[in-house]
């Protein structure tokens, strides 16, 4: 990429987030660093943005992600930062301890300098309020077929840890327990720690508390 490029790339992705910033009020969207966000229920909606070049032409590239808040709930418990849940909605959005979401979509709109921002933020909304609204239809809004939707999923973004919640959340935690200790075994960690213990053992101990809790 050339030096020219990657300049005009810094104008536009800033341009972008405050043409985003004083339009997605208008969905009732909020938006925090280049990622707009919205709760739906008892899901927690949010599209990353960026620009990239793509054949020489310049792309807004949106990513659009779904979870629910019962995931990032039930991972703070778990991994001992319950104080996490009552806090700004923008961390579920772009925190460093959160559960990944599920890309549904990514979408792509020829931008130049001289674009109308405002228009493009409009459609970029309007789409991803579309995409989410089918794929919130397709689950018939349970929280119960989404975790399904999960389990059947797979080659997505922390894979095994949100398969693990889901069985927890679907009250089957044998099945999480199971899941964690093979994953255990094989040297995977999990990709997130705190005070010395890695997540997937922080679920086996959970799920064996919570064995001896029902039995």
């Amino acid at each position: 990429m050339k030096k020219e490029q990657k300049s005009e790339i810094k104008i536009l992705e800033k341009s972008l987030a405050k043409t985003l910033r004083m339009v997605t009020s208008q969905y009732n969207y909020k938006i925090v660093a280049n990622c707009i966000y919205k709760g739906l229920g008892e899901f927690f909606t949010h599209a990353v943005f960026f620009v990239r070049v793509v054949d020489g032409d310049f792309k807004l590239v949106v990513r659009h992600y779904i979870k629910t808040y019962e995931e990032d709930n039930l991972f703070w418990t778990i991994f001992n930062m319950p104080d996490n849940i009552n806090q700004r909605e923008s961390l579920r959005a772009n925190g460093a301890f959160v559960v990944q979401s599920i890309q549904l979509a990514e979408s792509q709109y020829t931008i130049m300098i001289n674009s109308d921002l405002e228009s493009i933020s409009k459609t970029v909304l309007e789409e991803f309020e579309i995409k989410v609204g089918k794929f919130l239809e397709s689950i018939n809004l349970s929280h119960e077929e989404y975790y399904q939707y999960i389990l059947h999923q797979a080659n997505f973004l922390s894979e095994k840890l949100k398969k693990m919640l889901a069985y927890i959340l679907l009250n089957e935690s044998d099945k999480a327990l199971c899941l964690a200790k093979a994953e255990i075994e094989k040297g995977n960690r999990g990709g997130y720690q705190n005070d010395g213990k890695d997540i997937y053992q922080y679920i086996v101990d959970y799920c064996k508390n919570h064995s001896l809790k029902m039995s």
